[in-house]
């Protein structure tokens, strides 16, 4: 999901669900200083965003 030499991405939940991600599985939880919580699963994180979209960061923790 995230284009190869970047660190985060923007993508809606049903593109993430047809690739077979589930919501349910995460290894961790980071609250940044403005309050809002990432859910990781290893390197890999998502903050859910407004109107079903998520923001995709890549070892921001």
């Amino acid at each position: 999901m995230i284009p190869e030499g970047e660190s985060l991405a923007k993508s809606p939940r049903d593109k993430l669900m047809r690739a077979g991600f589930n919501f349910k599985y995460f290894t961790h939880l980071y609250t940044n200083k403005k309050g809002n919580q990432y859910y990781y699963c290893y390197d890999y994180g998502y903050l859910e965003l407004e109107g079903d979209w998520f923001l995709i960061v890549k070892g921001k923790e």
